[in-house]
């Protein structure tokens, strides 16, 4: 697919205020129905899995982890040894969407590698500790196929963020960890505690300060917004892979990212901040993402 110019994407996002849509998780964050039949219309737009086009220049397969799809895709002519496991984004509510299943298919095509895409459990019919049990299961699964030192654990947004908290929860075990992280636009503080955040409110076209909230509400369950399962911002960094992360300044998200960097800079993060970009740009096609998966493509042949 051809690029996109950025200004005229920023330009579209001003038109469409995809944040008014998130907004609207907080005006029902009350009536547990109405929650659910705005969630359920907002799945509409999810692509389950892979588009079928993906096929003739793909090799796609379908495992089951505990009843949750993870779909495997590698190249048709020589693979590296190598897999990214990919948690998308969506809030923990919804996806993964068609953006995020095109930069997949990219990064395959790029990289040689084989991504593995998890469609983990969702909020409200499930919170953390049953997402984190699917993608433990999901990880120990790769791990007996290409061993844990050839995975890298990628996420974007919540995927980002969940990314980051089942990392830290293998190593609160004692098990195997993945080579390396890479973050994208990660949301790492799920009650958005930064008052920093309120400078980013009318930068951020796409995302609502309550309306993640509320979703980040159902999805902790009985758990405090302050746990590393559901805000590995406050986390043990110990024994942590290399982890880089990439984010835009115009996010809510950036100052906890900018936080989280700064704080863990001699453990192994690097930001990587882009002046101006929009949450999730990463994964739209526009030239700074092609960037940036250049930029992933070299870090795995590291």
């Amino acid at each position: 697919m051809p690029n996109i110019p950025t200004r005229f994407v920023i330009w579209l996002a001003k038109i469409f205020r995809l944040d008014e849509f998130m907004s609207r998780y907080a005006g029902v964050a009350e009536d547990q129905k109405k929650f659910n039949q705005y969630v359920s219309g907002m799945r509409r737009l999810d692509q389950k899995m892979p588009p079928k086009f993906y096929r003739k220049s793909l090799q796609v397969t379908r495992q089951d982890i505990q009843g949750f799809p993870i779909y495997l895709m590698s190249g048709l002519h020589g693979k590296s040894g190598k897999v990214i496991f990919y948690l998308h984004g969506g809030a923990y509510t919804i996806g993964p969407l068609i953006p995020q299943w095109a930069r997949m298919k990219d990064l395959v095509e790029a990289s040689h590698c084989t991504v593995a895409l998890l469609d983990y459990p969702k909020s409200p019919e499930n919170q953390c500790d049953k997402t984190l049990q699917v993608c433990m299961a999901a990880f120990d699964e790769l791990s007996m196929l290409y061993g844990a030192k050839n995975i890298i654990l990628l996420g974007d947004s919540a995927g980002g963020g969940l990314a980051l908290a089942l990392s830290m929860h293998r190593k609160s075990l004692g098990e195997s960890l993945p080579s390396r992280l890479i973050l994208l636009s990660p949301w790492l503080d799920i009650a958005m505690a930064n008052p920093d955040i309120a400078d980013f409110e009318e930068l951020d076209l796409s995302l609502d300060v309550e309306g993640l909230r509320v979703q980040g509400s159902y999805y902790c369950g009985n758990l405090p917004g302050t746990h590393p399962w559901v805000s590995p911002m406050y986390g043990d960094m110990t024994g942590q892979p290399e982890i880089d992360i990439y984010v835009g300044t115009h996010e809510l998200f950036y100052p906890d990212c900018r936080d989280f960097s700064e704080k863990n800079k001699n453990m192994g993060v690097t930001l990587h901040a882009y002046e101006g970009m929009q949450h999730d740009w990463m994964m739209l096609p526009i030239a700074e993402a092609d960037q940036v998966l250049a930029e992933i493509v070299e870090m795995i042949k590291e």
